[in-house]
Formats: C-alpha cells, structure tokens, sequence
C-alpha cells in the first residue's frame, strides 16, 4: 500500500495484530509494546516505550491480541515524511519484533 497521508493537528490511528508470542502453564501469556516516531532521517522524534501490555491465563490459548494506538499529530509538525514503529515484547519468550510503517505529512 501506498503511505498514508495526515495533515498537521490531525490524530494518527493505527490497528494491529500480535501473533507468535510463546505461552506459560495455563495457557498464559505476558506481552508489551511501545511505539516511536521517526523522522526521515531516523532521529526519534516521539517514543513511548511501554504504551501498553497484556497478560493473562486462559482455558484455549489466545492465538492473537489486537492492538490499536491513535497519536495527535502536533500543528506544527514539519510536512515530511516519518515512520511510525511498534514494538513488541514477548516476556515468557523472550522475544522482540519490531513492525514499521511509514506515513507522510502534507
């Protein structure tokens, strides 16, 4: 797809899917995942480490979590392009994936 276009003081949204993450006794699993901002020359203009977590035990083991993140897009935001980058932690095993996508502003 081609790369998404915002204008400034518009909010970014985003939605996911984390699959591959590894299960504990019970079926449990304990994932996390920050996100950052960069500018087209890869300087981190915005990075939020941890932006959320799951965990939790279940009967069936849970194949996918859903993520969403929205991100206001300051006024004065220089027009560019940027990309956005998730990552993910997988604690129990002992995994990181990062996914990244880049966006554009006009």
């Amino acid at each position: 797809l081609s790369a998404p276009v915002y204008h400034p003081g518009e909010s970014l949204w985003a939605r996911f899917q984390i699959t591959g993450y590894k299960f504990g006794a019970n079926n449990r699993f304990s994932i996390a995942y920050g996100i950052r901002v960069l500018k087209a020359d890869g300087a981190v203009l915005y990075e939020q480490p941890v932006a959320a977590s799951e965990q939790r035990e279940s009967y069936y083991p849970e194949r996918h979590i859903a993520g969403a993140l929205s991100l206001k897009l300051q006024p004065t935001l220089a027009k560019g392009e940027y990309t956005l980058a998730v990552t993910v932690r997988d604690k129990i095993g002992n995994q990181t994936c990062e996914a990244k996508q880049i966006f554009k502003v006009e």
